[in-house]
């Protein structure tokens, strides 16, 4: 599945909330992950990944995911999921990434919990 997938980023100090819409795939993830990584290099130590319009993720979209916990755990960092879809929960479940990735209903929610 190719689509295009795009990433909004709002930043306060060290955490930074993205907003990833599109689809996360083989065609597209190595781009959401450099930005990822570019963020972490910046010095953006707890994201927030709002998934409400990621309508549909494969194994290359899981596998950033793991090695962005990786990075930002690195730096003693978090990674956290908001707003995540139905179809994409099931993949996360799936696989056990919701069993080290924590998610969360809303940005907000995401916003309010302690670090993970």
């Amino acid at each position: 599945m190719t689509a295009e997938l795009s990433l909004t980023v709002q930043r306060d100090g060290a955490r930074a909330v993205a907003q990833v819409s599109g689809a996360m795939d083989y065609d597209t993830t190595g781009l959401l992950e450099q930005a990822l990584a570019d963020l972490v290099q910046d010095g953006a130590r707890h994201l927030v990944l709002d998934m409400a319009a990621v309508g549909f993720c494969d194994s290359s979209g899981i596998n950033a995911l793991i090695r962005t916990l990786a990075r930002v755990r690195e730096q003693q960092g978090s990674l956290v999921l908001a707003a995540v879809t139905p179809r994409v929960q099931g993949v996360l479940e799936m696989t056990g990434v919701d069993a080290v990735i924590p998610t969360h209903p809303s940005v907000a929610a995401a916003l309010d919990a302690p670090p993970a």
